[in-house]
């Protein structure tokens, strides 16, 4: 569509002279330029972004994984914070990479205990702790897979012939996540119905894990910071459908620990003080032991 901003009049000998309104056309006629311009850059950056080189999302993975590399042991204390009544518990997890192993314990307010849990890093430990903790390339590929998240393995790619069948196979996009370049493995594009793992481009931070399931579920990973070297996010909120649930707010981050705190036994499951709690923070904090932690 064509803006006449001008037009030739039949009285005028064949001059430009402006229109009945042509001192307001012409104080028009920067903003429209301006409009213009601006729309023109927005699309030719969506086309850059979407012509733009994707690398494999193993290599991905593994330079975010690269990241977790270089402590035996991290020890964890956090806030979690209910998201309806904003009521908040204490946690402390520490994460033993000589047994693969994380243990965690849940305090209320008095700091008294109130639930404590123990498991192995491994393909069934939950994908968020996976993502931020764990340090083989390979087995957090493996774990991804698991949840149909689409990282190629390199064989996988090496059977293939051509440079453009391996890109064909990839189903990774470049995209932006609240103004941060991303890279999205298993975004589809016009399709939201897919489980997807957004890293940010430049850091190979992770953004979000998302399950599109019947009951759809987002994990968030957001201002990281980096304790010798080791990248933590200092917050992390899961939700539900769109609507946050809980949220987890770093206090602090420990690398390498007292070895004792490692050893400390600790019994799995609620407290008594626990089992007194109200039954939306026991099913929160289930729900946490379930999906994040």
């Amino acid at each position: 569509m064509s803006l006449a901003l001008f037009h030739e009049a039949p009285d005028s000998g064949g001059s430009l002279t402006g229109s009945p309104t042509g001192l307001d056309d012409m104080k028009v006629f920067p903003l429209v330029f301006t409009i213009t311009l601006g729309l023109a850059c927005i699309a030719s950056f969506a086309c850059d972004v979407a012509q733009a080189y994707v690398p494999p999302s193993q290599f991905i993975v593994r330079s975010m994984v690269k990241k977790h590399l270089g402590a035996k042991a991290i020890r964890l204390k956090s806030n979690f914070v209910l998201a309806d009544s904003q009521k908040v518990f204490k946690e402390t997890a520490w994460v033993d990479y000589a047994n693969e192993s994380i243990k965690s314990r849940m305090f209320d307010d008095t700091g008294k205990e109130v639930f404590a849990y123990e498991r192995k890093l491994d393909l069934h430990a939950p994908m968020p702790d996976l993502i931020l903790l764990e340090t083989r390339s390979e087995m957090l590929a493996r774990a991804l897979r698991t949840k149909d998240v689409p990282v190629r393995s390199e064989p996988e790619l090496l059977a293939l012939k051509t440079e453009e069948e391996r890109r064909a196979v990839e189903i990774t996009a470049l995209t932006r996540w609240k103004g941060t370049l991303a890279w999205a493995i298993g975004k589809i594009r016009g399709s939201d119905k897919t489980n997807q793992l957004w890293i940010e481009k430049d850091t190979f931070e992770p953004l979000r894990y998302i399950q599109n399931a019947d009951h759809p579920t987002e994990v968030r990973f957001e201002n990281f910071k980096v304790t010798r070297e080791i990248p933590y996010p200092k917050l992390i909120t899961y939700l539900e459908e769109d609507k946050p649930v809980f949220k987890l707010e770093s206090v602090e981050v420990q690398m390498n620990p007292d070895s004792l705190e490692l050893k400390a036994p600790i019994k799995v499951g609620f407290t008594d003080v626990g089992n007194s709690l109200d039954s939306n923070s026991q099913a929160a904090i289930k729900k946490f032991y379930q999906e994040v932690r």
